[in-house]
This record gives C-alpha cells, sequence and structure tokens, in this order.
C-alpha cells in the first residue's frame, strides 16, 4: 500500500505507536474517535521532546522498511552483512595440479627426477605450496542529509483525527522517500556507467585481457547466420527484426549458460608473474594459472535496455509457447543507462584495473551510443546504504516548531575480476 493510503485503522496503531514510544507505556490500541482524541490530547501536554523522538523514531522505521520497495533496479542492492564480504575480498587463482602420485609405481624415465625413486632416499610429505591469493578492498561512502521543518500548528492539526494523522504522516515520508529513492537509484546509475565504461576502455587497453566481456551483437549476429544487411541503425526494421530478435532470444540464454561453467572468460584475469607478487611471497610463478569464476543462475543478473525487452517481447515470445527467457536470473529491464533522452548512451570517466591490479583511469571520456544491456554475477557491482536514520532537533519555542533530519550514507562498488559482460548493438 502506498504511504499515501493509509486507512483509519492505520493512523490508531499509527498514534498508540507513538504514545507507547514518547511514554513508555504499553497502550493495546485504541478504538474510536474519543480514544485517539484522548490520548492525543495527552500527547500534546506533555514535555516536547519526547514527543518528538517518538514520531522521528516512528518516521526512521517506515522509511527504513519501505525504502527497498520504491526504486527501480533493486537486485543491485545488498545488506550490510553482504558488504562486509566485498569489503575485504580474497581471491584464490589456479595452481596446476601435480600430473603424477608418490604412492603409484613410476618409470624413472618419466619422472622430472629419477634420482628420488631409489632406495635410501625418502619421499618428502611437507613440501610447501603456497596459494597464490589476491585481494580486492573497497572503501568509502557519500553520505547525505535533508531536513524538513514542522510547525505547532501542523502536529494539532494532525492529532485531531486518525484521518489527520495518516495525511500528516504520508506527507512527511512521501517527499523523503522519493528523494532518498531517486538519489539510491542514481548511485545504481553510476556504479553500471563505471563498470560499462570500464569494460568499453578494456577493449583498447592492451594491459587488460577482454575475455568476452563486451559483446557485439550485430557482429556476433553477422558471424552466425551470414547476414551482411543488418547494422546498428537498421536492426529495427521490418526487414531485420524479427530474425534478429529470434537469434538474440536463444543468444542471451546461451550466453547464461555460458557464464555458469567455471572458467578465466568474462571477467579480468589476473597476470600473476607480472604483477612481480610470485617472487616477493615466495611462489613459483610457472604454476600460476587463471583466475576462474563462475556464476550460478541465481546469482546472475541480466538488465536490458526496455526497448530491445519489448521487441523481444513482441517479435519473440508473442509468435511462441512459452515466456520463459532468462526466469532463472535477476531479469529487468532499464529505462536508460544514463539519460532518459539518449537511453543507450554511455558517457564515463571511469576507473577500472588491468592484468597486474592497477587501478586505470583513462584521460578521455568513454563513450558510446549502442549499449543495450549488462549481464553480470551479484558480486560485480552493487550500492550498500547505512547509518540511515531520522532525527530531530528540540523544540524552538520562537519558531513554534522543529525539525526532523534525514540522513544516509551510500556506498557502490565495482569488482572487476568478477563476470559481468556489457552488449553493444554494434
Amino acid at each position: 500500500m502506498s504511504v499515501n493510503q493509509m486507512q483509519m485503522e492505520q493512523g490508531s496503531s499509527l498514534m498508540t505507536a507513538i504514545y507507547n514510544q514518547a511514554t513508555g507505556s504499553n497502550l493495546a490500541g485504541i478504538n474510536n474517535l474519543g480514544e485517539f482524541v484522548s490520548v492525543a490530547t495527552t500527547l500534546l501536554q506533555m514535555d516536547r521532546d519526547p514527543l518528538l523522538r517518538a514520531i522521528s523514531q516512528g518516521l526512521s522505521r517506515t522509511i527504513v522498511a519501505t525504502r527497498p520497495f520504491t526504486e527501480t533496479l533493486r537486485g543491485m542492492e545488498v545488506d550490510n552483512e553482504e558488504w562486509g564480504g566485498i569489503v575485504r575480498k580474497l581471491s584464490f587463482l589456479d595452481k596446476k595440479i601435480a600430473d603424477y602420485d608418490d604412492a603409484y609405481p613410476r618409470n624413472p624415465s618419466l619422472t622430472a627426477d629419477p634420482n628420488m625413486i631409489k632406495d635410501g632416499v625418502s619421499v618428502d610429505m611437507f613440501v610447501q605450496n603456497k596459494p597464490a591469493v589476491i585481494q580486492t578492498n573497497f572503501y568509502g561512502g557519500s553520505s547525505y542529509a535533508d531536513n524538513l521543518t514542522i510547525y505547532n500548528g501542523q502536529l494539532k492539526m494532525a492529532f485531531s483525527s486518525p484521518a489527520e494523522l495518516s495525511a500528516f504522516w504520508s506527507g512527511a515520508q512521501e517527499n523523503i522517500l522519493n528523494k532518498l529513492s531517486q538519489m539510491r537509484e542514481n548511485w545504481k546509475r553510476i556504479a553500471i556507467a563505471n563498470m560499462i565504461g570500464g569494460r568499453l576502455a578494456s577493449e583498447t587497453d592492451n594491459t587488460v585481457d577482454t575475455n568476452g566481456t563486451v559483446v557485439h551483437l550485430i557482429t556476433e549476429y553477422k558471424s552466425a547466420t551470414g547476414n551482411t544487411t543488418i547494422t546498428s541503425a537498421n536492426w529495427q526494421s521490418g526487414a531485420e527484426i524479427k530474425n534478429f530478435t529470434r537469434w538474440l532470444y536463444g543468444y542471451l540464454n546461451t550466453l547464461v549458460s555460458y557464464m555458469g561453467n567455471r572458467t578465466s572468460m568474462f571477467h579480468t584475469d589476473y597476470d600473476y608473474a607480472n604483477a612481480n607478487m610470485a617472487t616477493r611471497q615466495g611462489i613459483d610463478a610457472s604454476r600460476v594459472g587463471s583466475l576462474m569464476r563462475q556464476s550460478a543462475p541465481q546469482d546472475i543478473k541480466v538488465y536490458l535496455l526496455t526497448e530491445l525487452v519489448n521487441q523481444i517481447d513482441s517479435q519473440v515470445l508473442s509468435s511462441t509457447y512459452h515466456n520463459n527467457m532468462l526466469k532463472w536470473v535477476d531479469y529487468d529491464k532499464i529505462d536508460f543507462f544514463q539519460s532518459i533522452k539518449n537511453p543507450m548512451g554511455i558517457e564515463v570517466t571511469p576507473t577500472y584495473i588491468n592484468n597486474v591490479g592497477t587501478l586505470v583511469t583513462p584521460d578521455d571520456p568513454v563513450t558510446n551510443d549502442n549499449v543495450v544491456g549488462i549481464i553480470f554475477d551479484r558480486d560485480a557491482m552493487g550500492i550498500s546504504v547505512f547509518d540511515e536514520g531520522v532525527d530531530a532537533t528540540v523544540w524552538n519555542s520562537r519558531m513554534r516548531g522543529y525539525n526532523q533530519w534525514f540522513y544516509e550514507t551510500v556506498r557502490f562498488w565495482n569488482d572487476f575480476t568478477e563476470n559481468s559482460v556489457v552488449l553493444v548493438m554494434d
């Protein structure tokens, strides 16, 4: 139910909660208008500070509880417990497995050191094989605050009936909720834009192996079908759209399936030897392989441009008996990536990491007007909101009112060592 559609029973319950919070009582409930007015009169005659704190704490609980259901791209938001596992992440690179077992007899001529296979020579079971580990750290955050002034006349009117209290409560929340939700949504778009920009920039950066992290859909379609007429400008034309979207329907499902395999594809691999880490840590760099990742369907998020999704729905799903495209993943439409005036456009100066773990920021912005989607692991990017709440100032006798302050801190992260694939219509 929307915050501006509260019923009388909700207004009475709200007054009961405020009363119990302010007085420390255990009032069971308010059953009629007379009881409501009696409780309201008691509250308005008491010291203002406990009353204001009770209202603020109620608003805080409501805003925190309502927050996840207001903005789009909800799957990108994690709680503080999940964020704790992202702040400092340890990733293990594969090391070569020995192709022999000392418990079995071997032909000495096929052994690296034949002298080990003879009487009087012991087999060392304490030989060291240190793990090749990389550590990524994410830190920082952006804090915000806003305030709302409430006057004595508003409080008196609000406490006159359950309907007035409901209207007051809804009004106090609605605008604040909308602003906070839009701010969080904007941070999600920032996280997406930086990931897309970083992947696109990596294509021309010789210090990064792109590993299939950018897919040029028109190019892939031409290669798979032999089509020579489709372009990024005419893919929605009557001559192209139906065949193209049917191919794309299958291609995206196949791509999601591929990402479920444990491979070095779809993320930035780590060159352990060239990072000068092996010597310092006493690790045989020749045995260190790739950074392997896999993304189970329940961990994959697929955000496609609304324009593209609508074409798939109308051209493909309308003519088939099933509509289970990507049904096992967090699948959502996104109306635009940065600007509603240019839904497919990206213009960002990203920060990303290269194969040796160095942060890279290009001198010039990355621009592309053909981005239609991104598929990524839940650990690749997202936001976390913490330290949110509502506080009340003391009563201002001269103003005959007080301020409610709303605040929160937002953090976003991009992890280029996790799987993510940018879809470009060219």
